[in-house]
């Protein structure tokens, strides 16, 4: 057993796998975000449209959660989907690309309270 008397590690925590996937997969199916926006630096063609230099992008957090192409039964709650083999691999094909899953943002932009809100959840999760 992972938990004990003696209070929660940093160790122990990492060894909550699927407690860890159970977090990401509420994440997915109730974001903390509606939305991610961004203006564009330089003119570029996406899907097919060209989008000049200052257009407002919005990515739509809940839309890309619930896409069956990232996330096959989108409407199921399966942690699974979040689990990697010991070797640090996807477990399967229903795995989903990381970047189909992005609720606090993304690289330099990203949010910065990211690890800290998911250390609290898995704290009060334990407790």
């Amino acid at each position: 057993a992972v938990v004990g008397n003696d209070g929660i590690t940093e160790n122990m925590l990492n060894e909550m796998k699927y407690l860890r996937a159970c977090v990401e997969e509420t994440l997915r199916l109730t974001p903390v975000s509606i939305g991610i926006l961004r203006k564009t630096q330089s003119p570029m063609d996406l899907g097919g449209y060209s989008i000049p230099t200052g257009t407002s992008l919005l990515l739509n957090v809940p839309q890309v959660s619930m896409f069956s192409g990232h996330f096959p039964d989108p409407d199921k709650f399966m942690p699974e989907r979040w689990l990697r083999s010991a070797d640090g691999q996807r477990r399967s094909a229903s795995s989903p690309d990381p970047f189909a899953h992005i609720i606090f943002g993304h690289g330099p932009r990203s949010c910065i309270g990211q690890r800290f809100s998911k250390l609290e959840m898995l704290m009060f999760l334990y407790r």
